[in-house]
């Protein structure tokens, strides 16, 4: 086998810096996608909170049915407990979601810091601009 020539090397090295950038722009879309997800899920689960905290406020006695909005189009009148019972589930299921994804957006980040930091990758990306987000939170987490 021929060592490859000085030319060939840089264009070899060239290549391989380019890939190495365009998956880091992937993985960083990925995660911004994410963390904007999350966000909104975190502003349901919100929402939810206050629901549940006003519907406890409401007077117990003040009739057995309420009326709730279904599926965002239709209100229907339906029990108390039904209504309770309803923000519970939801809530249970943002907050999984949360979880999940939460974890999702940590792992990503760690992939990143770690592409970021390996080597002269990590120069590279300095050197044309580009940076982690959540750079202090993977610092928070070795």
């Amino acid at each position: 086998e021929q060592p490859f020539d000085a030319d060939e090397e840089q264009r070899v090295t060239a290549h391989i810096s380019i890939e190495h950038a365009k998956h880091i722009q992937s993985l960083k879309e990925k995660l911004f996608s994410d963390e904007k997800e999350l966000a909104t899920y975190r502003e349901q689960l919100t929402t939810n909170k206050q629901a549940a905290a006003g519907h406890k406020q409401q007077d117990p006695h003040g009739g057995a049915k309420e009326w709730m909005l279904l599926g965002g189009t239709s209100f229907i009148k339906v029990s108390r407990e039904a209504v309770d019972r309803k923000l519970r589930e939801d809530r249970q299921k943002l907050e999984q979601t949360i979880s999940k994804l939460d974890a999702q957006v940590r792992k990503q980040r760690r992939e990143l810091k770690a592409l970021a930091v390996s080597g002269a990758l990590g120069n590279e990306l300095a050197s044309i601009g580009m940076t982690l987000p959540g750079d202090d939170v993977c610092a928070g987490e070795r």
